[in-house]
């Protein structure tokens, strides 16, 4: 149900025209029109329990990296919510914008040193 809730939302959001504003400032940068669109998202997932936190973005490839916390980033439906939702909105409302990547997935927390550690002796040895 909470998901549902965030999702629909977010879909309010999203069809929602133009920036909350009314206008567009040129002069900002994609960081700073980023972090204002996510402050628009972020009432929805603190409603939820959760938080969306911006760690960067590259404005040379439209790469924005976000991870999301507490309920939302445990939440089986986080990553439809970041992409039908969160990267939608964003490429919507800031030029540039390619893709919405959340850092903070349980894949990518991943170490594969330790993991080559732990299951080298599984796979015998290496040639």
């Amino acid at each position: 149900m909470i998901a549902v809730v965030c999702v629909q939302y977010l879909w309010t959001i999203m069809v929602w025209p133009g920036d909350p504003g009314g206008h567009r400032r040129e002069s900002v940068d994609v960081r700073d029109k980023v972090e204002e669109v996510i402050g628009i998202i972020r009432p929805a997932m603190q409603a939820d329990g959760g938080d969306i936190v911006l760690r960067d973005v590259d404005p040379e490839t439209g790469r924005v990296e976000v991870e999301l916390i507490g309920a939302c980033g445990e939440c089986p439906l986080a990553g439809m919510d970041l992409k039908m939702g969160v990267e939608r909105i964003l490429k919507d409302r800031v030029d540039g914008v390619t893709e919405v990547v959340d850092v903070g997935a349980v894949g990518d927390r991943i170490d594969t040193d330790v993991s080559e550690t732990l299951l080298g002796g599984l796979k015998g040895p290496r040639s």
